[in-house]
């Protein structure tokens, strides 16, 4: 099994695209920092929230996911791998289910979440940003996973962004 994610950053990279080759050029240095750990010098790597991810159960490779989406993978990959071990559900279910990401006392959602949740939040002193149904701001996770009995593998492809599952 294997877990892959590559970026060109934002939106079409640095859009410029190398000449009859179709390859755009990405944008990372701009995730370098001014000052501190992550500050640009030579020979460094930028930080990163790429987490391309494979879950093991008993020994045995039985998912793989990852997401684009900058600093909102750090809420998407977990509430994925929550829905799949923790609730028990289907790779495309836990992909689709409606997802957030705090900043600060804001907090943007997908307006599917439960209106009893969004009201405690509210309770709590967020101020909460409802986006769309299922807002490409929140990535565009793929996966796969494998029943532990018969083997199948089984595709997950969010709605948020392009991407489909295929099988060979």
């Amino acid at each position: 099994m294997v877990a892959l994610t590559q970026t060109i950053s934002d939106f079409f990279g640095a859009k410029v695209m190398v000449a009859d080759t179709g390859i755009i050029l990405n944008n990372e240095m701009k995730n370098f920092s001014a000052q501190g750990i992550n500050f640009l010098a030579p020979g460094k790597r930028m930080r990163t929230t790429i987490s391309p991810t494979i879950l093991v159960k008993k020994g045995k490779a039985f998912a793989t996911i990852g997401t684009p989406g900058a600093a909102r993978i750090l809420t998407t990959m977990p509430l994925i791998i929550s829905n799949l071990i923790d609730y028990k559900m289907g790779i495309q279910e836990a992909i689709e289910m409606p997802r957030f990401f705090p900043s600060n006392k804001d907090l943007a959602i997908e307006p599917r979440m439960p209106e009893n949740t969004v009201a405690a939040l509210v309770k709590m002193g967020y101020n909460v940003e409802p986006l769309g149904e299922f807002d490409l701001f929140f990535g565009g996770a793929q996966g796969i996973i494998i029943n532990p009995k018969t083997r199948v593998r089984i595709g997950g492809a969010d709605p948020r962004r392009d991407g489909a599952v295929m099988g060979y």
